[in-house]
Order: C-alpha cells, then structure tokens, then sequence
C-alpha cells in the first residue's frame, strides 16, 4: 500500500529535480524524464527527438559501449527497460530489484552525461522508427488526425507529417544527433525518480546524489515554438475519407485556458467526464446509445498544458454510421441545449471519486511515481491524490451546475470546431442544423479533400 506522505522531494547542486516514493516493495523504479518531446521540435528537427529516445533507451555510453552488454545484464538481474518520448516528455527508465539500483543508476547516469551508440544500432533505430512512422500512416485514422492538426496548427504542421519525417530521419547523422543532444539534454529540465523499499530512503538518496549529482550543471537556453490556436466563432469542417467507409467520425474541438488544479479542471476532468460522458450511464449514451442507438462509443479528453494553461484544450470525439451524420449532430447539440445536471448525479459522481482515490492507495510500483514526475516536469508543485480527492470533493453543486450551462455549453455552442471525416460533404446540411439551433451565430465551413 501506497503512503502519499512519505513521498520525497530534493534538488542536486546541479539543477536535477529528484522524486523518491517509499513503497512496502524490494523493487526499483527509475527513470530520466526531460521536459523534451515534439512540440519542443523545431521544422529541422522533426522526428529528431523520437530518434534520440530510441538511441537513449538503448542504455550505452563510453563507459557501457555494448547495448548487447547491457540488455544482457538487466537481463540477467532480472530487470526491465524501455524508453518513450511524447508530444512534451521523454521518459527512459529501469525496473528491477532494488539491490541492483547503484548498477542502474550508474548506467543511466553515464547513458545521458556520456552518450554513446554503435555505429550498426543507430542504424537500425533508425530503421525501427521509420517503421514505428509507416505504422502510423497505414492507420485509417492518420489522414484525419495529420488534417486537423494542420489546420488548428498550419505553421507547425511538420510535428504530424509522419510523410515528411520518414525522409528526413533517414538523413539525420551523428553530427545532428551530437548537436541536438547537447542542446537539450540539461539538468534543469530533467527529473529523476525512483521507487525504493521504504527502509531504503537514506540509502537511494546517498546514491542519487552520488550518480547524478556529478554531472555538469546545464541551463536550457532553446526557444520552443509555441502550439497554439484561438477559435472566436463556430466552423464545421469536412476532412475528406478516400478510403471506402461508411462510418463518420467526428471530433469536437475547443481550445480553453485551462489551469492544472483549478476549479475548472476539476469539473471538466472529472464531474463533466462522469456525468455525461460515462459509458453506458452519461446523458450522450443514454440519448444516443440507448435510445437511438447509433453510436458505440462518445468521449471527453481534457488536454490540460501543465506548462503553459494557454495551449490548453478539450476534445469531443465519436462515430457513427454516415447515414446517422445529422442525427448526431442535432441531438448532440440539442442535448447541450437542454440538458440539466441533477444533484443527484454531483452525488453519485462523488462517491465515485471516493472511489478511485481509494484505489490509489494500492498503486503499483510505477503508477504513483509517474504521477509526480510529470507534475515536477511541469510544475514547480506537485499535488499528492489526497489533496486532489479533498479539492474535488469541495467543489460545490451550485458551482458544477453554474460552470456546466454559462461556461461549458455556451462555449461549445459558441466557439467550437466541428472536425467529421466522411467519403460525403454534408456542410450545407450540417450548417442548416446549427443555423436551426444557434440562430444568430456565424459559422464558417471548409473542405478539405
């Protein structure tokens, strides 16, 4: 069982944040996690980041050369690891048995201060990624993702052009991945944290300090691009299925500031995800799951920018049979139009909070430590489950219902882009719809084919 009190928190000379998590276990969690991932890529960089994780996550420098050597010896201890990068963060990390934690720690920590990969597996990374990438494209949902992004983010639309970066990653060489490393491998954006036995504290933080603490302190100084967009008015916007599909998929997207841990979050993230949008009981299924029975399946991503709340954002998704477009459609609005939240859903939602925080009590060994780790990438706080559960719990059922009718629906209905990926073009009659239930607002369509 899992004691969020225990958790500590220190800062190497060096600018390194460390994150240790006491846990009744004889295992190890360890990873390196920068504040590096690709919406921190330039247009000449795109896919480099991805590279990179591949030949970091191999676990080789001057000192471990053979990735063989290595692989072999976590092996042989019984350990695991891996390594992946997101659209903010790249993570590698170790688990294993903590009486080989000085082991770990000293290949890591020579992995990122003294990098070095074999001539024969950069080349076969290279190769692995370019693979993971053509996966990506043979995905019937790519063209739809890639064509959103571009058209929320047209000047940065090189981060989801996977066509693009397939050639450019086979160019990349050791003098850009030498020089890209060096720019952004830092101290300052880096995070250590590590699972120990709880009698084991002292012990971890002797040899933290002793394995990452001599590495070189180093500022990041790079300017990041900045992935944002603002929507002021309502646009319908039909991204062209060339494959042979009788399915329509749509997502809803709103861009919102919205701060980590405010009130906002916290209704959108965990009351507006269970009262509407649970499956099977959220008032979207009730409509039209059971009773027009023309969707599987309808979600909410609350995509909240810890670093930056104005990149903030959230998304609407589902499908449904294109015979059923303008059902969806009407319904889906007429639903926000006329929906109330009743007390007795804030009730039930909280006693399921109650739930879910008791269950972090029995966390597993990496899923309690990564939650910290990505508020500290983030943020300079970090929020243990406790004080989330007791501030979600406050919230007020006034304020729920107040935030879901002047905030929530009138920014949908007022501002929201409307992505449907379709083998037809039905603007003309979707616009006649919002024209039929939002009289007086302006509403732009596109095509994309």
């Amino acid at each position: 069982m899992v004691d969020e009190a225990n958790m500590l928190q220190l800062k190497l000379k060096n600018g390194i944040r460390v994150i240790i998590v006491p846990l009744k276990t004889q295992l190890t969690y360890l990873s390196v996690n920068y504040l590096l991932g690709r919406y921190k890529e330039k247009s000449n960089e795109a896919g480099l980041t991805h590279y990179c994780e591949h030949l970091l996550g191999c676990l080789t420098s001057q000192k471990y050369k053979s990735s063989a050597f290595v692989s072999e010896e976590i092996y042989k201890r019984g350990g695991e690891f891996n390594a992946y990068v997101s659209d903010y963060e790249m993570s590698i990390y170790i688990k294993g048995i903590y009486d080989d934690l000085a082991f770990y720690m000293d290949i890591l920590s020579n992995t990122i201060n003294d990098f070095y990969v074999e001539d024969d597996v950069k080349l076969k990374e290279k190769n692995v990624v370019i693979q993971e990438y053509l996966g990506y494209i043979s995905s019937s949902s790519y063209r739809f993702s890639y064509n959103m992004f571009k058209f929320l983010y047209p000047k940065y639309s090189y981060m989801a052009d996977y066509h693009q970066q397939i050639k450019d990653i086979a160019k990349f060489d050791n003098n850009k991945i030498a020089e890209y490393l060096k720019k952004h491998l830092n101290t300052d954006n880096l995070v250590v944290s590590i699972s120990c036995p709880s009698h084991k504290v002292n012990e971890t933080v002797a040899n933290v300090k002793k394995y990452f603490g001599v590495l070189k302190y180093k500022k990041t100084t790079v300017t990041y691009p900045v992935i944002k967009h603002s929507s002021r008015s309502l646009k319908i916007v039909n991204i062209k299925n060339i494959n042979a599909d009788k399915n329509t998929s749509f997502l809803i997207h709103l861009p919102k500031r919205i701060e980590y841990m405010s009130d906002e979050y916290l209704i959108l993230f965990y009351y507006l995800q269970r009262i509407l949008f649970h499956f099977d009981s959220g008032i979207f299924y009730k409509i039209l799951r059971k009773k027009l029975g023309i969707i599987y399946n309808i979600g909410l991503t609350v995509q909240t920018d810890y670093h930056n709340p104005e990149l903030s954002y959230y998304n609407i998704t589902s499908k449904c049979h294109s015979k059923y477009t303008n059902l969806f459609i009407d319904n889906f609005l007429q639903i926000l139009k006329d929906y109330e939240i009743e007390d007795d859903r804030i009730e039930n939602a909280k006693r399921h909070f109650k739930y879910l925080y008791e269950k972090t009590k029995f966390n597993s060994l990496t899923s309690l430590n990564d939650n910290y780790k990505y508020q500290a990438l983030f943020r300079k706080d970090i929020r243990t489950n406790k004080e989330i559960y007791e501030k979600t719990i406050s919230l007020s059922s006034k304020k729920i219902k107040e935030y879901y009718k002047n905030v929530f629906v009138k920014d949908i209905l007022a501002k929201h882009t409307l992505f449907y990926y379709s083998n037809n073009n039905v603007n003309k009659q979707i616009l006649s719809l919002y024209t039929k239930q939002m009289p007086g607002f302006v509403c732009n369509t596109h095509y994309i084919p």
